[in-house]
Order: C-alpha cells, then structure tokens, then sequence
C-alpha cells in the first residue's frame, strides 16, 4: 500500500482494513456472504462469522458520473460500478478509469486503496476497483 494511505483514516469503520481488504460476513451454516458485515444471515437467519473478502472479481456493470456532489466538482467525470466477486456477492464501488469508455463488463477487477475527499474536505480512504491489464 502507498504510504500516503497507510495513516489516513478510513471513510467507515469496518468495511475494509489497512490493506483495503473488504470485511465481510459469512453464514457456518448455509455459506451466504453479506458485505458490509451483519450480524445475521439474511437467508438462514444463523450467526455470521466476520471474514475477508476476496480482492479480485469481474466488473458487473458501471456508469460513468459527470456532475458529481459539490465537494467533488472538480473530480468529474468519476466512474462508479458494480463488481461481482467469487462470493456471489455484489460490492458497489468507484472505479478506476483512467481511458474514459475502454472498461469492458466482464472485466476482472482488482481492489486498492484510494484516497478521497469527505464532505468536510478531509482525506480519507476508502476502496475502489481497478481493471487488471
């Protein structure tokens, strides 16, 4: 991880650790995964067990945002997708897109850590997918 990142704090506790590994929740029971962490299984109903998720998935489906919240005005265009990982989950996520309209849905992603601005100007970090060459 770049060590700028290494200190910040993250935009919400106990979605991801330092190294931008998502923490999720698995059901001992049935195997459903939930991210962000909950307590009980949405299908079972059985206690979860906190776990990591995996860092690499395969790009679901995204749109690309070119009027963005006033603290990121100068921050569009920004993409935002929908990563699916082997867990059979769905994780939201911004998405690296340094050439504008060459993702492809399909695509395997990898997760890193990314730094942004919150609504009082702070940096903080937070996760974001990024296409694998």
């Amino acid at each position: 991880m770049d060590k700028s990142t290494t200190d910040l704090p993250v935009v919400e506790e106990g979605l991801m650790d330092g190294n931008a590994n998502l923490i999720g929740a698995k059901c001992p029971e049935c195997n459903q995964y939930t991210f962000p962490f909950q307590p009980f299984c949405p299908r079972c109903s059985n206690e979860m067990e906190e776990c990591t998720l995996s860092q690499e998935g395969e790009l679901y489906t995204y749109t690309i945002i070119r009027q963005g919240p006033p603290w990121w005005k100068d921050k569009v265009p920004y993409t935002i997708g929908y990563v699916k990982l082997p867990e059979e989950i769905i994780i939201k996520s911004h998405v690296k897109n340094d050439k504008q309209n060459e993702l492809k849905i399909g695509s395997k992603m990898l997760i890193e850590p990314h730094v942004i601005l919150n609504e009082q100007g702070e940096k903080v970090k937070i996760y974001r997918f990024c296409p694998i060459s």
